[in-house]
């Protein structure tokens, strides 16, 4: 989802472009035609309102699309015009349902546990995602408290390949509901990391092995 600053900038555009289209067709500039002789001097002058509807039902239109875009709250990934389409890279929510459709979050490989309460996210989730029977919140990098990011790179399962840098970055996921419960963080060419919180049953995850259901939740 787009964030709060940008929303808010464009719902004030939207206003300001459908109050402009608005007032253009109430107070339409003023056209003037002219008739002049053979020696270029004007012998008749016609005034007459300019015809504006072509322009504000374009404008008109901009300003609710806008509108819309800024209330619905979701980033624009496809535009497509005259046979021309465009594809913008995948949002983190869209790599998280993509994931989730064929594997479950118990896939995860976990990590040493951190003995510290499950950080809160710092922003509203991008998305939330339902599989294998729960809800699930989906957060871009930004979003991710740093503190998450860094029990990850700091506790990376040994045995398994971890990534080259943040640009690599795909989705990281938290189940939704109260309690501290891990963070899944996946990365591109990784497998995803499960980071355990508040839990010191967890330390048995140094071995490759994942705690038992039981001992994340």
């Amino acid at each position: 989802m787009i964030n709060r600053w940008l929303r808010f900038v464009s719902s004030i555009l939207a206003l300001m472009l459908g109050v402009g289209a608005i007032a253009v067709v109430c107070y339409p500039p003023i056209r003037i035609d002219t008739d002049r002789d053979a020696s270029g001097h004007v012998i008749k002058q016609f005034e007459s309102p300019a015809n504006m509807t072509t322009p504000f039902t374009v404008v008109f239109t901009a300003a609710c699309g806008l509108l819309l875009y800024a209330i619905n709250g979701y980033r624009i990934t496809k535009l497509s015009a005259a046979g021309v389409v465009a594809d913008a890279a995948p949002t983190a929510g869209d790599r998280a349902q993509n994931y989730y459709s064929t594997e479950s979050p118990d896939a995860a490989m976990a990590t040493d546990a951190v003995n510290s309460d499950s950080p809160a996210p710092t922003a509203t989730p991008s998305r939330v995602i339902t599989t294998h029977g729960e809800s699930w919140s989906v957060y871009e990098l930004t979003d991710v408290p740093f503190s998450v990011i860094a029990a990850a790179i700091r506790r990376w399962p040994a045995q398994t390949q971890s990534p080259a840098s943040f640009g690599g970055f795909e989705f990281a996921t938290r189940r939704q509901g109260s309690g501290s419960h891990p963070w899944i963080v996946k990365f591109n060419g990784c497998p995803p990391i499960k980071i355990p919180f508040g839990n010191r049953q967890g330390a048995e995850a140094a071995d490759g092995q994942r705690p038992s259901a039981d001992a994340v939740k």
